[in-house]
């Protein structure tokens, strides 16, 4: 996904706003080591800049070097980048480990949720709180958004087809993969030592330019195609998008997000608040 596409996401005043719940519920004070695991543009850097005191340092994780550069360009919040994700991100722990550790839209794209979970753990100092946002997880799509994802993607494969793309095909197992439910993070949380502080979920209606940006982007696109590549699925996405939109009203298309605030036990607490 181009970072100009990125930016419209999180230009998006919806978005953004949920972003900016995040960190609120987050109490960030001067001082404050942060981490953000799948920064993109830079999201979560931008608001903390934007709302919280002077003296927050952000270490910002990314796959990809030109989101960082990005980020590391027009993020003055961001001290340190890392090209990597969940899985390695261990090597890049302060002495005294991060304050708060944020995940915007981005945990549900590891490997395995429960080991990302952990490695969160590991990075946190005790006490400290891992902020996560995500539209991936089970119910996160309105019953009547249904329909009309059913359109956009019927509409996608006819486009492929008519351009002379062959081997199309929906990827049920790979859309499965990148939800999660809720009772299994809750339960992987728990195992890691977290005491879940707060689970909110917040909604999300979409107009036409937040549903192309998101529908469009490789990440959506090798998640419900198989045997096409998903600079090529992005596309043909993006068209369809429009086509429904103009003839749907797309204000019924909500995802909702989920908002989770848990606290790194210190061995005093683990566990309490989990029980109840």
């Amino acid at each position: 996904m181009s970072i100009a596409a990125w930016e419209k996401v999180d230009d998006h005043p919806g978005y953004r706003g949920m972003c900016e719940a995040m960190v609120e519920r987050a109490g960030l004070t001067a001082g404050c080591r942060v981490l953000d695991v799948g920064t993109g543009t830079g999201i979560v850097p931008s608001v903390i800049e934007k709302c919280c005191p002077a003296g927050i340092a952000v270490t910002a994780l990314d796959p990809d070097e030109g989101m960082l550069a990005f980020t590391r360009a027009n993020r003055r919040t961001v001290d340190a980048t890392y090209r990597c994700g969940f899985e390695e991100m261990t090597d890049v722990v302060p002495e005294r480990g991060f304050d708060r550790v944020f995940a915007a839209n981005s945990l549900h794209l590891a490997e395995s949720i429960a080991d990302a979970v952990r490695s969160v753990a590991t990075m946190l100092a005790p006490g400290g709180l891992f902020v996560m946002l995500s539209g991936y997880f089970d119910g996160a799509v309105s019953a009547r958004a249904v329909p009309v994802y059913a359109k956009v993607l019927r509409g996608a494969m006819k486009r492929m087809a008519h351009a002379g793309v062959t081997g199309v095909r929906l990827d049920r197992v790979a859309a499965e993969r990148l939800q999660f439910r809720r009772v299994d993070l809750r339960s992987w949380l728990g195992a890691a030592g977290f005491t879940t502080l707060a689970e909110e979920v917040l909604a999300l209606s979409f107009d036409q330019e937040l549903a192309e940006a998101t529908v469009g982007s490789e990440m959506f696109a090798s998640g419900v195609f198989t045997g096409v590549d998903p600079e090529v699925a992005g596309p043909a996405l993006i068209e369809s998008v429009r086509e429904v939109a103009a003839k749907t009203d797309l204000a019924d298309v909500r995802r909702d997000y989920l908002l989770v605030v848990a606290r790194l036990d210190d061995g005093r607490t683990q566990g309490r608040e989990n029980e109840r």
